[in-house]
C-alpha cells in the first residue's frame, strides 16, 4: 500500500476516533451525478476528502515531501451540533501532528505500527455552506466544511 492511501486511512480513523458514538464518519461521500449529497447521508456525518497530492522539492537533489489537503464536510441537524463538530476538528489540528500508521500491518481494532506523522501547517479554515429548503432534503440545510493542509514525515 502506498504512503497516500496509508496517510488516507489514518485521517479517517483519526476522525472515527474523534466522533466514536456522537456522528458517522466515511471516506469521502455519496453524490449524484451533478456532485450534490445523496439522501445516503446520515445525519450527523463527517465526510473525509483529500485533493490531489502535491510533491514538492526539497533543494536540489534532496528529495521531496508529500503534502496533502483534506476537506472535511460535517453534516449535521442544527448549526450548534455543526459548529461543534467543526470545532473539535479545529481543536484537534492545533493541539499537534495526526500519526500515519503502517496498515500494511493490520487494521484497527488492532493497532498497526506508526510511520510517521502529517504535520498540519497553514492555518485549518472553517467554511459555513448554507442551504435553503424548498421542501426538498432537509437533512443538508446545516453544512460545513473544515480544510486543512500538511506535510508527511517519518
Amino acid at each position: 500500500m502506498n504512503i497516500q492511501r496509508k496517510v488516507d486511512l489514518s485521517i479517517f480513523y483519526w476522525l472515527q476516533a474523534l466522533f466514536v458514538g456522537k456522528a458517522t464518519v466515511v471516506d469521502g461521500y455519496p453524490v449524484d451525478v451533478h456532485g450534490v449529497p445523496t439522501d445516503e447521508v446520515i445525519i450527523p456525518t463527517v465526510a473525509s476528502e483529500r485533493t490531489p497530492t502535491e510533491m514538492i522539492p526539497l533543494q536540489l537533489g534532496g528529495g521531496s515531501k508529500f503534502y496533502f489537503s483534506y476537506f472535511c464536510t460535517v453534516y449535521a441537524k442544527t448549526k450548534a451540533q455543526r459548529d461543534d463538530m467543526a470545532y473539535t476538528i479545529l481543536e484537534e489540528l492545533d493541539t499537534g501532528n495526526i500519526k500515519v500508521y503502517d496498515y500494511d500491518m493490520g487494521f484497527p481494532p488492532a493497532v498497526p505500527s506508526g510511520i510517521g506523522c502529517l504535520v498540519p501547517i497553514d492555518d485549518a479554515s472553517y467554511e459555513v455552506l448554507y442551504t435553503f429548503p424548498d421542501g426538498g432534503n432537509q437533512t443538508m440545510n446545516w453544512r460545513g466544511i473544515v480544510a486543512f493542509r500538511g506535510y508527511f514525515t517519518n
